[in-house]
């Protein structure tokens, strides 16, 4: 089963954007089974999931689709912990702490430094970062998206004296510059050979905005979160630092598109889809790590606005083998889109969704690293339905896949008409019933499958019902235990672990033993 019930269920408001099966051409490896598994995260958003394998190996591809148009879906940038240095945040905590109901890791990131973002951060139409030479994904005030490079022109105005402003949140460069740090900045770090003023904002709003200089503060001391003028050794002159009570002024905008078209933006690159053909971006990044498959993160957009958060596994040859850059475009338009790019991926590579009858997001891919992640920033995906009574029960594992004499423990819950999950009274228990009867039974909350053959399980929680479908087989297509290598010394032990899949791909639940 690979359509959707939640968007049957529901209609029009789940509208489905994502396909049931994925054909990618060339240079996409051949696909010998793809097992899809869709479901609606929230009216307007889908998450799908395709296991496939492949003549190259196996793929484990994970997407979000949601369509920026309507009113009641909101998309924005987050920082981690609400700032560009920091320790890092997992894309799911950002997603819990914002209530976010989807998400993808975002842009390639100062790693186990810093961890600030590389290029441009635009969070509700204020720019916390200025950009680089690479590419960035906008959206606009009205849902419209872009992906481009953009880049800033700014001034600074110290008394009567104007002058280039070099960026906003970023240190000035080796000698010189004047920047503006703001608090969206973090805690600043010893600055040698640059001049810090400390200022308060007079009107406005952040960063171009009025000020009032406040003094010079120990630039060979960490200084807390605040606002500060950055002037660096060959900007240093007397139009160019100012007095306590001067007045001080930033302006500034971003091209092609300026802050006035910009709701937000998150960088990233490189491009590797434009108008329906593969790209070759430029300005990277590049190096002999992007050439091979690798776990990839990106964002895409179809030619109706529908856009794209896509991850696609790696660096686990027992369950994703990941995606070249040219297989990742293939991959991008395969499911619809024309334009797109690539976000920082390896181990960074992270997508998180809301699960049917779930109350926030979680993570849905499995991270190269073996746990999920702490990354700079993320793009995250909310919905601003309302939310209702409870209309439907809805079971976890949304399809039951097993072998004759598996148990599989089931989870219940209920959901409103926007997929919103309804809290049931503590004293409430599930009432399980498998149609055909003989298919299997309900031990102790779980699903023990009997015989061949499928099947309805149908739930009823909290006064409302709903069904899950049922495939019993009494013989997988295939069987892989893992590892499928070890050396051990004489008299050493190994832990074997057993994963079958039926014809089409699926993972089936296992008994607790299988004789060989």
């Amino acid at each position: 089963m690979g359509a959707c019930f939640f968007c049957l269920m529901f209609g029009g408001a789940w509208a489905a954007q994502l396909p049931e099966r994925i054909s990618p051409q060339t240079p996409f490896p051949t696909i010998v089974t793809q097992a899809p598994t869709l479901a609606s995260v929230a009216p307007g958003v889908q998450e799908a999931e395709y296991l496939l394998w492949t003549l190259d190996g196996p793929l484990a591809i994970h997407v979000v689709a949601f369509d920026p148009h309507r009113a009641d879906v909101r998309v924005a940038t987050v920082l981690a912990d609400d700032r560009l240095v920091s320790v890092g945040e997992r894309v799911s905590a950002m997603a819990a702490r914002t209530g976010a109901v989807a998400g993808i890791n975002g842009d390639y990131f100062d790693i186990n430094a810093t961890n600030a973002p590389t290029n441009v951060v635009v969070e509700a139409g204020h720019l916390l970062r200025t950009p680089r030479k690479r590419a960035t994904f906008v959206l606009e005030p009205g849902g419209s998206s872009a992906l481009t490079e953009l880049s800033f022109s700014g001034t600074v105005q110290i008394g009567t004296h104007d002058g280039p402003l070099s960026g906003i949140n970023e240190l000035p460069p080796p000698g010189g510059g004047i920047a503006l740090i703001t608090p969206e900045f973090g805690v600043l770090p010893a600055l040698p050979n640059v001049t810090l003023v400390a200022l308060d904002t007079l009107d406005g709003m952040s960063p171009f905005a009025r000020y009032r200089a406040n003094a010079i503060v120990d630039n060979t001391r960490p200084q807390p979160q605040g606002t500060y003028l950055a002037i660096g050794a060959n900007a240093y002159s007397a139009d160019t630092i100012p007095n306590p009570g001067d007045v001080v002024s930033a302006s500034g905008d971003l091209a092609p598109l300026g802050l006035a078209r910009i709701a937000e933006a998150i960088g990233g690159g490189p491009v590797l889809l434009r108008a329906g053909s593969w790209h070759d971006d430029a300005d990277g990044p590049a190096g002999a790590q992007f050439a091979r498959r690798i776990p990839t993160s990106g964002i895409a957009v179809a030619p109706d606005g529908t856009i794209f958060l896509i991850e696609v596994d790696g660096r686990q040859p027992d369950l994703s083998i990941g995606v070249t850059r040219p297989q990742f475009a293939a991959l991008m338009l395969a499911l619809g889109a024309v334009d797109g790019m690539a976000l920082d991926g390896g181990g960074s590579s992270t997508l998180v969704a809301r699960q049917p009858g779930d109350d926030r997001a979680s993570l849905v891919n499995s991270p190269s690293d073996g746990v999920e992640r702490r990354v700079g920033d993320a793009l995250l995906v909310y919905s601003d339905a309302p939310t209702g009574p409870a209309t439907l029960a809805v079971v976890t594992p949304a399809t039951l896949r097993a072998l004759v004499g598996s148990s599989t423990h089931l989870t219940s819950s209920t959901i409103d008409a926007s997929g919103h999950h309804i809290l049931a009274h503590a004293d409430t228990v599930a009432a399980f019933a498998v149609v055909p009867q003989d298919l299997g039974s309900i031990v102790d909350g779980a699903f023990v499958a009997r015989r061949a053959g499928r099947g309805t399980l149908r739930v009823r929680l909290g006064g409302v019902s709903g069904q899950a479908p049922i495939v019993v087989t009494d013989r997988p297509a295939r069987l892989v235990i893992l590892p499928n290598l070890i050396n051990l010394a004489p008299g050493g032990h190994a832990h074997f672990i057993a994963r079958a899949y039926d014809a089409d791909g699926f993972p089936l639940a296992l008994p607790a033993t299988i004789a060989f």
